[in-house]
């Protein structure tokens, strides 16, 4: 392997020469040798776990919404009563009937402030709720009424899906009310909701009523991600066993790591998204020495090495190495002003030339000019900021 590069200008110090040899020293080495050399930890077989524990490691094709009823349907088994016997007794029903009616009266009599024995009857009527699971679920996720209550009566429900089949059906009636007009408790913004059509409002009303109620019973909102995979994407993983969908991608790896485990499906965690971590735990730490700690010493130093020339030129100005002293006073300002984000004063009145390379610098020109004896090629849109000196005010310059 030999390395040329294009300009002599480059070679006359002797770096391509001396690199040359070292490589020529050290010579090649093949992608076995690294292997074995730098990578002594044999590659697993299969993985380390098993993804079929995941709850719907298998249900990745079904619709967010389907998802959602399944964990709210797990979460409503623990409400329900073992035994033949009715879900909630008639006995208990007629006694929040009866708390239910009297604080009705006192509410339409007294007004909701007037009377300190309407909060009294409303705090008995929610205590009262507490002795019962599903009481307590009702009153406090749906806003029950006394009428809805009346339906409550004789029935039992086997499964978690039949009561929330029995809540849906609820939550139809009241989406039903819906008045795209008003501000209602679906969230939406009036503006938002008069854009929307009347089956969209539905929808949209009745999807929150099921979230709501997820986070009721697990204290979070739960699937809100659609994996389903489009027919061409099935094929492919059918064909390759495995697909890669730009479609379903994220901002960043934590992002879809995140939603994937939200969603109960297995995370797949690989080597590019570990390094990827790596790679930004350095570059923080890089930023953070370069605005510390190098930038201030870069700059001590240009400063330094600009303020030694009028003794330079002293010495050496009238000699071969006069017009090297001007270019240098050139570059070293040139430098400093691009450190500094602001234009540096030269040592020998050339403003002029280092404002020219500003405005090349900004107009991100490719311009050929002589520096140090040498005719050299700049494409200044390499000194545009990139990567994370865009993130920095420190170190944009």
């Amino acid at each position: 392997m030999t390395t040329t590069l294009a300009s002599p200008a480059v070679t006359r110090f002797g770096y391509v020469a001396a690199l040359d040899a070292e490589l020529a020293r050290i010579g090649q080495i093949s992608l076995d040798a690294f292997e074995e050399r730098y990578c002594p930890v044999p590659s697993l077989e299969s993985p380390p776990c098993d993804p079929t524990t995941a709850r719907f490691w298998n249900l990745f094709s079904r619709a967010p919404e389907e998802l959602l009823r399944l964990q709210i349907a797990e979460a409503l088994d623990t409400l329900l009563p073992q035994g033949a016997a009715p879900t909630i007794p008639d006995a208990t029903l007629d006694a929040l009937l009866h708390l239910w009616d009297t604080f009705q009266e006192l509410y339409q009599t007294h007004g909701q402030y007037e009377a300190d024995h309407w909060m009294e009857e409303w705090n008995a009527l929610v205590a009262f709720t507490q002795f019962h699971p599903l009481l307590m679920l009702i009153s406090q996720w749906d806003d029950w009424e006394g009428q809805r209550l009346l339906t409550l009566r004789g029935l039992r429900f086997e499964t978690g899906q039949e009561l929330l089949t029995w809540l849906e059906e609820d939550s139809a009636l009241r989406v039903e009310l819906f008045n795209k007009q008003q501000e209602t408790d679906w969230h939406f913004s009036r503006r938002g909701v008069e854009e929307m059509s009347t089956e969209d409002a539905l929808a949209q009303g009745r999807q929150h009523r099921l979230h709501e109620l997820h986070r009721f019973l697990t204290g979070h909102y739960g699937i809100h991600s659609d994996f389903r995979l489009t027919d061409e994407e099935t094929m492919l993983l059918r064909q390759n066993g495995f697909v890669v969908s730009q479609r379903l991608g994220g901002k960043s790896f934590g992002d879809l790591y995140y939603h994937l485990f939200n969603n109960d499906l297995p995370v797949f965690v690989t080597i590019d998204s570990l390094l990827h971590a790596w790679h930004h735990s350095f570059d923080a730490i890089l930023m953070e020495v370069e605005e510390t700690r190098l930038k201030p010493v870069l700059e001590e130093i240009l400063t330094g090495m600009s303020r030694q020339l009028p003794l330079a030129q002293q010495e050496y100005g009238q000699g071969v190495l006069s017009e090297s002293l001007l270019d240098a006073d050139y570059f070293l300002a040139v430098a400093l002003s691009l450190l500094r984000g602001e234009s540096a004063p030269t040592q020998f009145g050339q403003g002029r030339r280092v404002a020219l390379t500003l405005l090349s610098c900004a107009e991100e020109r490719l311009e050929t000019f002589s520096l140090f004896g040498c005719d050299r090629e700049v494409d200044f849109s390499q000194f545009k900021p990139r990567g994370h000196y865009e993130k920095s005010e420190e170190l944009k310059h």
